[in-house]
């Protein structure tokens, strides 16, 4: 057992679903998305609503399946990154389950609101220094509330580049990806791509297609890899199950700002000013001694070194803790101070 550390035993912490769902249009992610917020309630037979942050109108036309499943479906039609955060919080505190449909949008409109408020046509990479960081408010927020949240994305193709026999750059298309800030897809512990699937010859009167579910991702590796056709709450059971619901516990936000601050002893840059000090101040206290170049004034000034350092290597000293330089400098003063007093 380690006392009084970050480190603690192992137990599962994650008690609250975080899922992914995306698909070209047509893919069945907002009516997985409400099968999936539906069953959660039922199953650990929660009393707060559902609530939904709705950006393109998608779950008007499941309000019925919600009135008939008895669960109570409370939307915010917005595509605000702002009013994402407060959703966010809202949910947390007064719901059960947040759907977000779509992620997409939300990406896009915090990308025209920066343009829009910085008179940009195009975004450079010192803007995308300031948007990546501020989207990652929603992203830490995604990880760490306590609240299952369902999180559907449009997708997006992704393309590689290479070089032809002609020496033209061409791309070809490499796969798929939700559309929304790059990171964000790594994130859900369940991942899922939905696919529209045409199955067999057209018969009047049948449905020509199925959803496809892909689990692209499964941290508990139960479905990883695995694809079923037009999936149900039961399908992502497996997944739902290995949850600890009711404990959570997030990554920590400890501040690492401190090594940044002048005078900090765990501020690289600080420690390596004073270390160049400390050099200097004994190089001038040893050239004030022995200002000669003669081999014998040479060998005293790294005699002196050596007893104080046990080294005779000035680079070998850029390795030292300023602590130590300052007690060597002080060493080497008061041997100096003796030599003045020899004389």
């Amino acid at each position: 057992m380690i006392a009084n550390g970050l480190f603690k035993k192992a137990v599962n912490e994650q008690g609250f679903l975080k899922s992914g769902f995306f698909g070209f249009p047509g893919s069945g992610k907002t009516y997985t998305a409400s099968l999936v917020a539906i069953g959660l309630v039922k199953k650990f037979q929660y009393k707060k609503p559902i609530f939904a942050v709705d950006s393109e109108k998608g779950l008007d036309y499941l309000v019925d399946k919600f009135d008939k499943d008895g669960v109570e479906l409370q939307i915010a039609r917005t595509r605000s990154f702002v009013d994402l955060l407060d959703c966010v919080d809202e949910a947390e505190k007064n719901g059960s389950v947040l759907i977000v449909d779509s992620i997409t949008h939300v990406w896009e409109e915090i990308q025209e609101a920066y343009k829009a408020k910085n008179k940009r046509k195009f975004l450079t990479m010192k803007d995308w220094s300031i948007l990546k960081p501020t989207w990652k408010q929603y992203t830490e927020k995604y990880l760490n509330s306590k609240l299952h949240i369902v999180m559907c994305g449009r997708a997006g193709e992704t393309f590689d580049s290479f070089e032809n026999e002609e020496g033209k750059l061409e791309f070809v298309k490499t796969g798929t990806r939700m559309q929304a800030e790059k990171n964000l897809g790594y994130e859900p512990g369940l991942a899922v791509e939905m696919e529209r699937v045409s199955v067999g010859q057209f018969k009047s009167g049948q449905r020509q297609f199925v959803n496809r579910a892909h689990i692209l991702k499964d941290r508990f590796d139960v479905l990883d890899g695995q694809a079923f056709d037009n999936p149900t709450f039961e399908t992502f059971l497996p997944h739902i199950e290995k949850l600890n619901i009711g404990i959570h516990e997030g990554i920590s936000k400890s501040d690492s700002g401190m090594i940044f601050e002048k005078g900090s002893d765990s501020n690289w840059a600080e420690i390596r000013k004073q270390t160049e000090i400390y050099l200097e101040e004994i190089q001038n206290e040893l050239v004030s001694a022995y200002p000669g170049r003669s081999a014998d004034e040479t060998k005293k000034k790294t005699d002196i070194v050596w007893e104080t350092f046990q080294t005779r290597s000035w680079a070998a000293l850029n390795d030292y803790s300023p602590e130590r330089l300052k007690e060597g400098l002080t060493a080497i003063r008061e041997k100096l101070a003796v030599k003045e007093v020899a004389k």
